[in-house]
């Protein structure tokens, strides 16, 4: 295994290569999860120039937060008093606003358990008020990496107020592909969150659609065109799911291109779908300008409060492994 730190215009890059046809790449700015190679293929699609990966209206592996998603009119109550949020969509708060975490610079630091098993550690203090939200926040962001393919991101935070939480990881999943379009999506679902159709923001939960039904394997390319789903101008997938209630409390989806395999398990009870439908005109790893690949937005229910009591732990995962196969 070789570890490498590297500065490229300000950001932080450490590259884990295991030396087996596994390796990955993380980023301070966001605590991101910029690239990985498995197998020689790209399993992320990434920008190749950092100053779009510095952009702040675009999210490319990086931690979203504090609340992920969209808030309507950027304002919360909390203790029936309310917080005006930074608003950077329109009126609304899209994932922590202009100068969420997405946009920050975490402190880093490195463990190598042995030549198998890394952890690496990024540290943010978000203070009281940053972008609105109340509170002091002290969030870790945990990369444990094996060299059997795995990724479990753990996410830890504590807050000195009653506040609100919820975060994921914007990762874009291409699995070898140049385009979603055969990439196939497994998860159990009951339920979505249906959007104002102006705004996106989410309304009510709806029951699942012939569309929109990922119980039994579907692949992203046959319904993307469907005219339901483009209704609101998001020219394919951009929802949230609610997984099926389970036991454990653990959740799992299942993706698959023709050559890799995806198993992501994770604590949170969503997850947001995108289809990467609109053109942000940058220059990635794929040779197309849209739907070339697909975010699994792990993080709780957008209709849920997002409630964090004040100085009581915040713990959340996302566990992804990555395997070969021949479909």
């Amino acid at each position: 295994m070789e570890i490498t730190k590297k500065n490229d215009q300000g950001v932080e890059f450490i590259v884990i290569d295991f030396k087996n046809s596994f390796v990955v790449t993380l980023a301070n700015l966001g605590a991101s999860l910029f690239r990985v190679q498995y197998f020689g293929k790209e399993m992320l699609l990434y920008p190749k120039n950092v100053n779009d990966f510095k952009r702040n209206d675009l999210y490319f592996g990086k931690t979203i937060g504090r609340v992920a998603n969209r808030i309507k009119n950027s304002v919360i109550w909390i203790n029936k008093k309310p917080y005006f949020l930074a608003s950077n969509e329109n009126q609304n708060t899209l994932h922590g606003g202009m100068f969420g975490l997405h946009t920050c610079y975490f402190k880093s630091n490195v463990n190598c358990v042995d030549i198998d098993h890394v952890i690496v550690k990024y540290h943010y203090f978000s203070f009281d008020l940053e972008s609105g939200f109340p509170g002091n926040l002290n969030i870790d962001v945990i990369y444990d990496i094996t060299s059997d393919g795995n990724i479990k991101i753990t996410y830890d935070a504590i807050c000195d107020k009653d506040s609100v939480l919820n975060l994921t990881n914007h990762a874009y999943f291409c699995l070898g592909e140049n385009s979603n379009e055969n990439l196939v999506l497994t998860f159990k679902t009951d339920k979505y969150i249906d959007v104002d159709n102006k705004d996106l923001t989410p309304l009510k939960y709806d029951e699942i659609k012939e569309y929109l039904d990922f119980n039994n394997g579907l692949r992203i390319g046959e319904y993307i065109d469907d005219e339901r789903l483009i209704k609101n101008e998001t020219f394919g997938y951009d929802m949230h799911f609610c997984f099926t209630k389970n036991d454990n409390d653990l959740y799992h989806i299942d993706l698959q291109s023709d050559c890799f395999h995806l198993d992501i398990d994770t604590s949170f009870n969503g997850v947001q779908l995108f289809s990467d439908n609109l053109f942000d005109g940058i220059n990635t790893n794929s040779n197309l300008k849209r739907r070339r690949a697909i975010t699994l937005e792990c993080q709780d229910s957008l209709l849920e409060s997002h409630f964090l009591k004040a100085n009581k732990q915040y713990n959340k995962f996302i566990n992804l492994k990555f395997s070969y196969q021949d479909r």
